[in-house]
């Protein structure tokens, strides 16, 4: 993917600095997200343990910064050693979409949705998608992602979306096929 050295590179510091406009974005999705997320249930940071490891990757990204090498390779490696657990696959997409590796950030969020049902409850994953389902390229994979994942209750989320002041008119026609899809 383009985290393995496809179109996504930059500078050294482009790639460890945060992406302060994808943030906000994000954050400003999060009221509606969090409302959708949270009528699932309980998000896997309130219903696991505590992880230093994880807890210190999700601060990072939740502040716009992306994770260094050695933490990375730490998310990989918690990973693999702990099938079921949706949360480094949850900071390996937040760090992919702040890197703009945006396929590898679609792939890690439902990678970590089909590990663990309760991944859908975190309100940044939904936000991110949301973030992304304009982008042409990336349309029918996001879409394909919140429909499986999220399906009718996402459409309040996508109602917001295309609500939003500035959204350019072909944007809003993706996102009005999304909602067809959300029934």
């Amino acid at each position: 993917g383009e985290a393995d050295g496809g179109a996504g590179t930059g500078d050294a510091n482009a790639s460890t600095m945060g992406r302060a406009s994808d943030i906000q974005a994000v954050v400003e999705r999060l009221p509606v997200a969090t409302g959708v997320a949270a009528s699932f249930g309980p998000s896997p940071w309130a219903s696991l343990p505590a992880e230093p490891v994880l807890d210190e990757a999700r601060a990072r990204v939740v502040a716009g910064f992306t994770l260094d090498e050695r933490t990375e390779q730490a998310m990989r490696d918690w990973a693999r050693g702990h099938h079921g657990d949706a949360r480094p696959h949850l900071v390996l997409g937040e760090h992919f979409f702040l890197k703009r590796f945006r396929n590898d950030a679609i792939e890690r969020l439902n990678l970590g949705q089909r590990l663990a049902e309760d991944a859908r409850n975190d309100p940044r994953m939904l936000a991110i998608l949301l973030e992304l389902s304009t982008d042409p390229e990336l349309t029918n994979s996001v879409a394909n992602v919140i429909a499986s994942h999220y399906g009718a209750p996402a459409r309040v989320a996508v109602d917001a979306e295309i609500d939003r002041p500035g959204l350019s008119p072909v944007a809003a026609t993706r996102l009005r096929a999304l909602l067809r899809r959300l029934r």
